[in-house]
């Protein structure tokens, strides 16, 4: 997915101790906002907000090195049954291959079970941490006297009671604008509101997708005697 539009940034400064972030009002500016001068408070509030984030931005671009596209069980026995579909198996090959290979399932799905789980408990712990900012909120030597491009939106959305609102799946930035994380502030919210947060779609690879046709998802089995084929699904039923 690919467009020749980008949304435009605005840079921020920030300050060489860390401690603060300013917009750039003279080289740049923030879409859809006036000038410093007509909304002085504005400007600043999002200085603040932007400040406040710069934290979670270092935790994300941290973390970011650790994400991996990781095959699931069922695609894992699916590729190794389809290796071994491409030899032809005979009969007697196959049902024994089929063995072995359901045998070690229960393991599999045992140990993705043991992975999410400890990724369950990983995360929990940093949340506690990672809302734990102190008053004094300062970036770290990452950001310190750095400049940086920032798309700047705000929305204002009005609900009435019982009504709910759900926004629409879309993608947070094009490649080309080179996007590295985003973050959502809430500067103001109705009590009885309630929050449910984002919804994000399964990480993929970015390679070209693979297209896989009907006769990939079976195998060609000799009979015994040699003078036969039958065809059979190698797919696993999970």
């Amino acid at each position: 997915m690919s467009s020749k539009y980008a949304w435009i940034p605005s840079v921020f400064r920030i300050s060489p101790d860390g401690t603060d972030a300013l917009i750039d009002s003279y080289n740049s500016y923030i879409n859809g906002l006036g000038t410093r001068e007509q909304y002085p408070g504005l400007f600043r509030v999002i200085e603040k907000i932007f400040l406040v984030a710069l934290p979670h931005f270092e935790r994300t671009l941290e973390e970011s090195d650790r994400y991996a596209s990781v095959n699931s069980a069922s695609e894992q026995r699916w590729m190794e049954r389809r290796q071994f579909a491409m030899c032809s198996p005979t009969r007697q090959r196959w049902t024994r291959f089929l063995d072995i290979h359901n045998a070690g399932y229960g393991d599999m799905e045992e140990a993705k079970y043991e992975h999410q789980q400890d990724i369950t408990q990983e995360n929990s712990m940093k949340t506690t941490r990672f809302y734990d900012l102190p008053d004094d909120v300062a970036a770290s030597e990452m950001f310190k006297g750095r400049e940086m491009k920032v798309i700047v939106k705000a929305a204002n959305y009005t609900l009435m009671p019982g009504q709910e609102y759900e926004g629409p799946w879309h993608m947070e930035g094009m490649p080309h604008e080179q996007i590295v994380a985003s973050v959502i502030y809430y500067f103001d919210t109705d009590g009885p509101i309630l929050d449910e947060g984002l919804s994000f779609r399964k990480f993929r690879p970015s390679g070209p997708n693979q297209d896989y046709t009907s006769e990939e998802l079976q195998v060609t089995i000799l009979e015994d005697d040699g003078d036969g084929v039958a065809l059979e699904d190698n797919y696993p039923s999970d």
